[in-house]
């Protein structure tokens, strides 16, 4: 059955198909998840341990050493890293791209299992698996006193335990919601302290209060008991119910007499230490924050967790006079995404429209492939959801993208359906004729176009996954367009196309006008043709055309090709800032240091740009271009001994001048670093798409310490002074610590041990768990506690009296000594080895691989050859920079491999091996310009070639070498079909495709130029590929024109010549 005429028969049946395209188009949009970026995948398994009041030495010994020797066998492992802080640690495991995750869940259980042991109160390790990339927090909320509260505002960080049991647990319950973080205020717990002195006078060991304690505060289960009909449960309950009955514990009997609790202690509620405080505005606070699961609708669970949140403000929180107050919405910066999406949709789709009506003269052909467009973006939308990805900025990239493509192959056949109305032909035959005499470029074409993107498709790093949306979605598009332009278009055309004599006296009256444009555009037809036939006539001129052009624009290329950086960072409205004080600080030091930052911003706040002072908006410290803008919200968050901070710009435009604002409000603190960056879309936290993460390790901390102060102390003179962030932060610097060494002999003569003295200075210094107890609904802590501030503790913890088994009351310094010495507050270690990591962000306009080159050859390098690194010392380029080598040789060789296919693929379809060739080498031409409309957009808007911008040159070579098919195809058909010449053949062909060439190219470029011109929210993530893209396609358009129909002459006569292996004649002409 021959489709064409088929569909040219029966258009009822073509219309029923694309409302059913239009139809479940429309189902896959309203079920297609929408988030910010695309999911990626990273194979990451973190065990979290938690020991409270453990030092980070205690930590690594006795937890992480032992759970690394387990797990570093674990097959498939690519990295392991472990972290100690105060309290707990983290090992962190990430796993080769493609491996099944909950099989190394299963493994990594197995592994941790075989753990001999934990210290007492270790929590059990936590598992969880993967990261999202693109999981960071959908929603921050920020806990406030309302407008008529009679609350304190400084008590706000007493209700942590009421957003523990009430609060966390509704918003935890959103559709959607993988997690809810909470940060700052304190709990509240049962504080037993204890009186050392009395403790020994009635001969009490530490831990019998502890026993006395947990033997008491149980309920036990006794089982079943049959009661006449019914089996009734026996149940022992225990459990403290009022803290009077926690004073009136039994601990020993002495003389018949018991000794009770509150003979020894006092009981009473009380507050843990703040593990993390929080300041919103210079106001305490509680924060919250919001995080997604993977492949769920960010609107969708947004709307819900907004609900939730109403509901809590209503029924909960308002009540106390307390409320939530939503201080970041990830959905804006989506929703303000999608719309410049969509503007640029519609302005492209418009433009395109125009070219079009400015060539074919006639509303109701350019109507007719107005058609391809949304029809063919519907169909998108369905291969998205088949291939089970999202809506995003990137996807939607694509979508923009293929608007410029979809009509290249409706205005291939209609432009040859309107050649054939002129020779006289009527409207059902001219569409028949004409869609069959070109549907074999048209499928050419889009193979082409498809086949590119296969490898793409299959990329698994993380850029790779991030190619797979703009792949998948102008695949979609491009392969329903050629739907499109094969079975609607002839059908539309034999219909809608009006009589030919009233056509030609139409266009006549309304394109008069643009007679003189029209004029010009026949006039270079002729002279294309005329300079291709003058080429074509002298072989030195052949050779020197093709030779000059193809090795001129490599040569070009090769010279203006810029240096290559990961991925952009976006345009997000959120400034973060990190601070480095000096080691130890408690507390208060830090609640100090929040204050005076915050006198230095507070000036700034502002809700509006335009308030803002003139004479702040460009202080004396301020460098660079652009103004300050203001904060429109501002945070504070300390914990472990670090802080961060972040800012809004009330001009979601005008957002990185915040990041020098905030480093001059940190640096102004005497012994404190600052750093900040704009917040990256694909890089959380202090991450960027420019940095360089280097791993230094090595067996002894102080020579790697020493190796880190000096790159450190190098690349702020060569990336600039705060450019450089450590990890840990205090690298090099211990905080204070009371060490207990204890008499091992002297200690065993007295009857003690270690882990009696160990638990009682625990409980006289931090305090110990021993127990919990509820109240109100709420579970809280009961913790053994010193009676008197921890400052009068340290100044004579050797001489508190503990009792021992053997019935002796002893001071501490009896059995050991006390010293006071200094330890590091974090401890990082890479394949069980101590590691210091440096991150360094390169300035802005500074390439990642310059940065890397940079740091290779003038700082390491030299270290190295000066004999200032010993050779146990190891560098290792890791984060960032790691993953620009292995995408960009993936891309190397994905490239290789598409311009593989795409000659297979066409020597298929042309039955021959020579012509491919003539329509590869139009692919150099695409290169040259590509990288000439990257550095004109570089130079515009600093643009540069990051990895998506790589994925331009990719799309290229499948949208190129459209044109010199349809120049090949069309010289063949007419060589096979009409019986002309070689040299009229390619005349005739140059003259009939120059204009079906340049509508197509000029829609694909005006389609995709506002997605190059147009700034906003999400645009830097494309720009650079469109530049690639529509720089390509106006040089290779204006150079096709005259190296293909030169090489085709050039082969086609070797061919005559004995060279038929290579494709016969007449069997690469039938394509």
């Amino acid at each position: 059955m021959d489709p064409i005429r088929f569909v040219v028969a029966r258009p009822v049946t073509v219309l029923v198909g694309v409302f059913l395209l239009v139809l479940f188009g429309g189902l896959s949009i309203a079920r297609l998840p929408i988030q910010l970026t695309p999911d990626v995948d990273i194979p990451l398994i973190t065990v979290t341990t938690h020991w409270e009041g453990a030092a980070p030495q205690e930590i690594e010994s006795e937890i992480l050493e032992e759970q690394e020797e387990r797990l570093k066998s674990v097959p498939g492992l690519r990295q392991m890293i472990s972290t100690a802080v105060e309290g707990g640690g983290t090992v962190t495991l990430e796993f080769d791209v493609g491996t099944d995750i909950a099989r190394k869940l299963f493994e990594v259980d197995e592994k941790l299992q075989q753990v001999p042991s934990y210290p007492e109160n270790v929590d059990k390790p936590s598992i969880t698996s993967g990261e999202t990339k693109g999981s960071n927090a959908i929603a921050w909320f920020i806990l406030e006193v309302t407008p008529d509260s009679p609350v304190d505002p400084a008590e706000l960080p007493y209700y942590r335990t009421l957003i523990v049991e009430e609060v966390q647990p509704i918003m935890g319950r959103s559709q959607g919601i993988a997690g809810i973080g909470l940060y700052g205020g304190v709990e509240r717990e049962v504080q037993i302290r204890v009186d050392p002195f009395k403790l020994a006078a009635r001969q009490i060991t530490p831990s019998q209060l502890r026993t006395a304690i947990r033997t008491t505060n149980l309920d036990l289960s006794g089982g079943s008991i049959d009661s006449g009909k019914f089996s009734a449960l026996v149940r022992t309950s225990g459990k403290y119910k009022t803290l009077a009955e926690i004073r009136e514990t039994v601990i020993v009997k002495r003389k018949g007499q018991p000794v009770f609790l509150g003979d020894v202690a006092s009981v009473d509620y009380g507050h843990k230490d703040a593990q993390a405080v929080v300041r919103n505005m210079s106001k305490p606070a509680i924060a919250m924050s919001a995080t997604k699961q993977s492949g769920t609708n960010l609107i969708s669970v947004m709307e819900d967790l907004q609900r939730n949140v109403d509901f809590i403000n209503k029924e909960v929180l308002r009540p106390k006079g307390i409320q939530l107050r939503q201080v970041y919405d990830q959905t804006e910066y989506v929703f303000s995404a999608i719309g410049l999406v969509t503007q640029n949709l519609w302005v492209g789709g418009l433009l395109a429209m125009g070219v079009l009506l400015l060539f074919l003269r006639s509303l109701r052909s350019t109507l007719v492939i107005a058609v391809a467009i949304p029809t063919s973006v519907i169909g998108a939308f369905l291969g998205l959801e088949a291939m089970g990805r999202n809506l995003n900025v990137v996807s939607l990239a694509g979508l923009a993208f293929a608007v410029g493509m979809v009509v290249d192959n409706s205005i291939v056949v209609l432009e040859n359906i309107y050649r054939h109305r002129q020779m006289g032909k009527g409207a059902f035959e001219a569409a028949y004729d004409g869609a069959t005499e070109v549907w074999g470029a048209v499928v050419a074409s889009t193979l082409t176009t498809l086949a590119v993107f296969l490898p793409v498709i299959f990329v698994q790093e993380e850029a790779g996954q991030l190619f797979r949306d703009i792949a998948i979605a102008i695949s979609s598009a491009v392969a329903t367009s050629l739907a499109i332009s094969v079975l609607f278009i002839p059908m539309a055309s034999a219909r809608l196309s009006p009589t030919q004599r009233r056509n030609k006296e139409g266009r006549k009256r309304r394109f008069s006008p643009l007679r003189w444009l029209i004029g010009l555009g026949e006039r270079f037809t002729k002279q294309v043709s005329r300079s291709v036939a003058w080429i074509n006539s002298h072989v030195a001129l052949q050779l020197g055309t093709v030779l000059g052009i193809t090795f001129s624009s490599l040569l070009l290329a090769w010279l203006l090709l810029p240096p290559a950086t990961y991925l952009p960072d976006g345009n997000r409205n959120l400034v973060l800032g990190f601070l480095i004080p000096p080691p130890g600080y408690n507390s208060n030091e830090f609640l100090s240091i929040a204050e005076q930052v915050e006198s230095t911003l507070e000036p700034f706040y502002v809700e509006k740009a335009d308030e803002l002072p003139p004479e702040l908006r460009r202080p004396a410290w301020f460098r660079g271009n652009g103004e300050i803008p203001g904060i429109s919200q501002f945070f504070f968050v300390t914990f472990n001994n670090t802080a961060f901070m972040g800012a809004k710009s009330p001009d979601a435009s005008n957002v990185p001048p915040l990041a020098q604002l905030l480093m001059y409000a940190g640096n102004s603190i005497a012994g404190t670093r600052a750093f900040a960056l704009q917040s990256s879309l694909f890089s959380p936290g202090l991450s960027s798409g420019n940095s360089i993460d280097l791993e230094i390790t090595g067996p002894d901390l102080d020579v790697i310490n020493r190796t880190a102060g000096m790159v450190l102390g190098r690349c702020a003179g060569l990336f600039g002074p705060r450019s450089t962030r450590p990890e840990p932060t205090t690298f090099g610097l211990e905080s204070p610590e009371y060490r207990i060494i204890l008499d091992q002999a002297r200690a065993r003569d007295l009857g003690l041990n270690v882990q009696e003295l160990g638990f009682f200075v625990r409980a006289m210094s931090d305090g110990a768990i021993i127990s919990d107890y509820r109240t109100e609904g709420l579970t809280l802590d009961v913790k053994l506690m010193p009676p008197q501030a921890q400052s009068e503790i340290a100044e004579s913890l050797d001489q508190l009296p503990i009792w021992t088994d053997l019935g002796r009351t002893v001071p501490i310094s009896a059995v050991a000594r006390v010293e006071e010495t200094t330890a590091p507050t974090t401890i990082r270690r890479l394949e069980e080895q101590r590691a210091v990591r440096l991150t360094i962000t390169a300035p802005p306009k500074m390439p990642l691989s310059v940065a890397m080159a940079k740091l290779q050859e003038e700082i390491l390098s030299p270290m190295r050859e000066a004999g200032q690194v010993p050779a146990s010392v190891k560098f290792r380029l890791a984060g960032n920079a790691d993953k620009l080598a292995a995408t960009g040789a993936a891309l190397q060789w994905n490239l290789i491999l598409a311009i593989l296919i795409t000659f297979l693929l066409l020597s298929a379809l042309f039955e021959s091996f020579l012509y491919p060739i003539v329509i590869m080498l139009s692919v150099p031409l695409a290169g040259v310009g590509g990288v000439v409309g990257l550095d004109l957009t570089s130079w515009w808007t600093g643009q540069q070639l990051d990895i998506l911008t790589m994925l331009g040159f990719v799309i290229l070579i499948g949208t190129v070498v459209n044109n010199a098919i349809l120049i090949v195809h069309q010289a063949l058909q007419n060589i096979r079909n009409e019986g002309m010449s070689l040299d009229d053949a390619i005349q005739d062909s140059v003259r009939t495709r120059v204009r079906p060439i340049f509508m197509s190219t000029s829609t694909s470029v005006l389609g995709m130029m506002p997605l190059v011109l147009f700034p906003g929210a999400g645009s830097e993530l494309y720009r650079g590929l469109g530049s690639v893209v529509v720089g390509g396609l106006i040089a290779s358009t204006l150079l096709t024109l005259v190296l293909v129909p030169t090489l085709f002459h050039l082969f086609y006569s070797a061919q005559e010549r004995g060279f038929a292996w290579l494709g016969s004649r007449s069997s690469a002409s039938q394509s």
